[in-house]
């Protein structure tokens, strides 16, 4: 360990504040403060308590005689563990509540508590993990296929996709219930409660994929920085080419953004980098300033963003292009909306195509139906879903939950 971590360790020791306190009962634990935020308006109404379960975000320790008690009890070799089981059991909630539907932690837990309490996973992102995980498994990266470790007892995800790929996958999931996207679903609200009017301002909305340098090395690929970059070569060419206007939503906060501007900086020309720049949107300074740059366009593009498949579920037109050479980022629906592997003059083709289509005639060439990836209902919000849902099993209506 160098210093600078063990600086970092000891300044967080001394952070974190010692309650000597016993949790009050609660009839929810929100499992993970990250993405708690994002629960608000789901949870609003609810007796729900946040807990912290990583070690950098600890805020409090309760060390009461009650919670030391229960954690010796529960004691089996892992402090952290013993000492999470220990805050649920002494809270002793219903319903146990994640938005990290990929946390390891939460698996374990749910594992070990299955009889105790209900689990609940609510996606927050579209997983295309099982493919990644395989793929490091098979080139020793990981020592274990890491979707093994995957245990949900009750899934809200996105749509039928979700259940047709975990199946496919067999990852241990108890049952699914589809209730669309938790984030589109806070800003469509925000959106009302602040009346803000979208209208199309742009004919290309180009989301960032977030690929960082070294990418490839890390995932032990080969040259994915290349298909991520052309992919935004061929989108500034295609509108400059068309006179279109273009929008670019950037995906990373704070720090990381440097990071990710690097990456384009690197691996376009200066007058591509300025031009991305200069039309560019930034999350630092609007939370939802992907989702009204989404909105605010005619035809989305990327790669494997959440977004497409949110756009795609609530009627607009979108293009997945993958020019990496890996399949791990193929779009699940084939058809108009997904490229693969092509040249400049394919892609400009194909957006000319999409671009000269009604929405019907485009729809009509896709594989799937426009919400197999994702479950969207115009008058009735993801948020009222998850809601309804959440309301039946705190009541234990196991008979209504089904879908």
């Amino acid at each position: 360990m160098n210093i600078k971590n063990l600086l970092l360790i000891i300044k967080q020791i001394f952070r974190i504040k010692l309650s000597f306190k016993t949790p009050k009962n609660f009839e929810i634990v929100v499992f993970d403060d990250v993405g708690a935020k994002d629960l608000k308006n789901v949870l609003s109404g609810y007796n729900y308590f946040i807990l912290e379960v990583r070690t950098n975000n600890l805020k409090y320790i309760y060390i009461s005689p009650k919670v030391i008690k229960t954690f010796f009890l529960n004691f089996r070799g892992r402090v952290k563990d013993a000492y999470i089981i220990s805050i649920l059991k002494i809270i002793n909630p219903k319903l146990v509540i994640t938005f990290i539907d990929n946390s390891y932690k939460f698996f374990d837990i749910a594992k070990l508590m299955k009889n105790n309490f209900e689990f609940i996973a609510i996606q927050n992102g579209a997983r295309y993990d099982f493919k990644i995980f395989k793929h490091k498994f098979k080139k020793q990266i990981n020592k274990t296929d890491f979707s093994e470790r995957f245990y949900i007892p009750n899934f809200f995800c996105f749509g039928q996709f979700e259940i047709d790929d975990y199946k496919k996958n067999k990852i241990n999931i108890g049952r699914f219930y589809k209730v669309g996207s938790i984030n589109l679903a806070n800003f469509l609200l925000y959106k009302k409660k602040h009346n803000i009017n979208l209208i199309k301002e742009f004919d290309i909305c180009l989301i960032s994929d977030a690929c960082l340098i070294g990418y490839s090395k890390n995932n032990g690929l080969d040259n994915c920085e290349q298909g991520f970059a052309d992919m935004t070569k061929f989108t500034i060419r295609f509108c400059l080419e068309e006179n279109l206007k273009f929008v670019f939503a950037l995906a990373r906060l704070g720090e990381l953004l440097k990071g990710e501007l690097d990456f384009y900086k690197q691996n376009l020309t200066e007058k591509e980098f300025n031009f991305l720049v200069k039309h560019s949107v930034k999350r630092d300074s609007d939370k939802y300033s992907s989702y009204k740059a989404m909105l605010q366009s005619n035809i989305v593009i990327s790669n494997y963003t959440t977004m497409l498949r949110e756009k795609l579920a609530m009627g607009g037109k979108i293009l997945s292009c993958n020019l990496t050479p890996s399949d791990m980022y193929d779009f699940p629906v084939g058809g108009l909306c997904f490229i693969k592997n092509c040249s400049y003059k394919e892609f400009r083709e194909r957006m000319l195509e999409i671009k000269n289509l009604t929405d019907d005639e485009y729809f009509s060439k896709l594989e799937k139906n426009k919400n197999y990836l994702m479950r969207y209902e115009k008058d009735n919000s993801s948020i009222n879903i998850a809601r309804k849902k959440i309301d039946m099993f705190l009541h234990k209506k196991q008979s209504n939950l089904i879908n």
